[in-house]
């Protein structure tokens, strides 16, 4: 979802159905810019990111989880 960042399907909103994590996204007056708010295990985090940055942390969230050492083998 982050590479594709912002996935036009999920209208601003997305929430994981097997835990207490939702994630919500504004677009500000600069339309490269967004309000990203997190919602965690009762906690709530704000900032503001652009596209491409959050973008570029999926593909590198990705990344690392493709060059993670495999947990069946620690």
């Amino acid at each position: 979802m982050l590479i594709n960042f912002p996935v036009i399907s999920y209208n601003g909103y997305f929430s994981h159905y097997d835990e207490s994590f939702e994630w919500k996204w504004t677009q500000q007056s600069d339309k490269e810019m967004y309000l990203i708010t997190i919602y965690s295990s009762g906690k709530v985090f704000t900032y503001y990111s652009s596209i491409k940055d959050i973008q570029e942390f999926g593909t590198a969230v990705l990344k690392d989880i493709d060059t993670a050492q495999d947990l069946d083998s620690i």
